[in-house]
């Protein structure tokens, strides 16, 4: 069994590492011929007892540890596409990615793409 699926707790019992996931998404065509779109999304993932098992790793100090274990990640994201013609169509997206870590750390990553499709 790979180490990253669970882990030993601090009784000394092993542990599988419990995660939940969801995620949600809203897709709207505007009332124009259907040629413009907007789709939204939110996701969630979570280590709902990742604490539990980490957290004597985090009391001795030992931060190696604590920074490479997250207890949960949200990712948000907001697309728009647009049929400029038959042929040519755009879009343009938002990501956020945010991943906390069990030692408080809570980096974030945000990106943004635009695209430009051609069909033949």
């Amino acid at each position: 069994m790979d180490a990253g699926f669970g882990a030993w707790d601090n009784t000394g019992t092993f542990q599988l590492i419990q995660t939940q996931e969801w995620t949600a998404q809203l897709q709207y065509f505007l009332p124009v011929n259907a040629e413009v779109n907007i789709d939204l999304e939110y996701g969630h993932l979570q280590a709902v007892n990742v604490y539990n098992l980490f957290n004597t790793y985090v009391a001795a100090g030992q931060t190696a540890a604590a920074q490479a274990t997250f207890d949960y990640v949200e990712f948000y994201a907001a697309n728009i596409y647009y049929a400029l013609t038959k042929d040519i169509k755009l879009a343009g997206e938002y990501d956020r990615f945010l991943t906390h870590y069990i030692d408080g750390n809570y980096p974030v990553n945000n990106r943004l793409q635009f695209t430009v499709y051609y069909m033949f």
